[in-house]
């Protein structure tokens, strides 16, 4: 049996139980970042949903200038090697109707971003589109599972 975590947008969490499984539902706009450490069995994801940080320290896991951060201190804390990161990012759709709000474009380019700014780099990036993403990340295996969603 598993242990879920479903992270809600805005949060990031960090685990080494190899029986939980990391949920994030509906990724449209927002930024799924999932970071694995295959030697340690540490993993973690953040779901970013603000284009720009914002000054409101309850919200530092939201941006991901502030939020990669957090969640490499939690996972370096579970005893990750920082320098033999896995990284993949999901999402950045355009859900919007509007063109001009390319919310899903300035989130992901901000991510990337702060992943490179914190010595990282991407392995594997599922973004753009139109339409939302669910994510499972699988801690004990650094498995993840995308589903797209449908209208």
């Amino acid at each position: 049996m598993s242990n879920d975590v479903e992270l809600k947008p805005g949060q990031c969490h960090a685990g080494k139980d190899p029986k939980e499984v990391i949920i994030v539902r509906s990724i449209g706009a927002g930024i799924a970042m999932v970071v694995y450490d295959c030697a340690n069995h540490v993993g973690g994801a953040a779901h970013f949903i603000l284009p720009s940080p914002s000054k409101d320290e309850s919200k530092a896991e939201a941006h991901p200038k502030t939020g990669v951060p957090v969640l490499l201190k939690k996972m370096k804390e579970l005893g990750a090697d920082l320098s033999s990161l896995s990284v993949k990012i999901v999402g950045g759709a355009g859900v919007a109707a509007n063109p001009l709000f390319s919310f899903g474009k300035k989130i992901r380019d901000a991510a990337v971003e702060a992943i490179q700014a914190n010595g990282l780099a991407i392995d594997k990036e599922a973004t753009g589109g139109n339409l939302p993403r669910n994510l499972k990340f699988y801690i004990g295996t650094g498995k993840i599972e995308l589903e797209t969603m449908a209208y």
